[in-house]
């Protein structure tokens, strides 16, 4: 009777250590054919570009928010998602006083800086992938270099966005490359 039960037992704790051992791929969400998601991450196995909604749960304000993420073709692209919000600082009002010659004299309201409270990300949800190829690269296009955001000049208060100008040149391809006050754009 007892080789029963130790066998028995043993048994069930293999089949529940087995269905524990196997928890973490059920744990991926299918959401198209060959894009999956879960543990904080997508995977796409497509030829096609997918845009994925989800929704974040956070512990700090009980709140929730959705974005959005690009996953490309034949990747993998992680969920940043965080849950830390700004606080704003205390206002202190001013104060109004009679000086003893009879004049008044005013303190200004002051406000403490504001404060970054940090949060947990308690879940996210995969929503939706939809195919989004409006963000894919033509062939031979260069790569975007994400320098370029902004062009600095010394003078902070002068910075300006760049300007682009794709330019075919000598019939092998186009060509992307900074447009400022000195190019001259010839057209073919």
């Amino acid at each position: 009777m007892t080789n029963r039960l130790l066998v028995g037992l043993g048994i069930a704790a293999a089949i529940t250590a087995a269905a524990g051992a196997l928890a973490p791929a059920a744990l991926a969400q299918d959401l198209a054919e060959g894009v999956s998601c879960g543990d904080h991450s997508c995977r796409n196995d497509t030829d096609d570009i997918y845009r994925i909604e989800v929704r974040v749960h956070c512990s700090d304000f009980g709140g929730t928010y959705e974005k959005s993420i690009w996953v490309n073709s034949h990747s993998t692209e992680d969920v940043q998602a965080s849950c830390g919000h700004w606080k704003h600082g205390m206002t202190h009002p001013g104060t109004s006083t009679v000086n003893p010659d009879g004049s008044w004299s005013h303190t200004p309201t002051t406000t403490d800086p504001d404060t970054y409270e940090s949060g947990m990300v308690m879940g996210i949800d995969y929503l939706n992938a939809t195919v989004d190829n409006s963000s894919r690269r033509r062939p031979g296009a260069p790569a975007p270099s994400g320098s370029c955001f902004r062009t600095k000049h010394p003078d902070p208060h002068r910075d300006r966005p760049c300007r682009w100008t794709i330019t075919r040149v000598d019939g092998r391809g186009d060509r992307a490359r900074p447009l400022d006050s000195r190019t001259v754009v010839r057209s073919r």
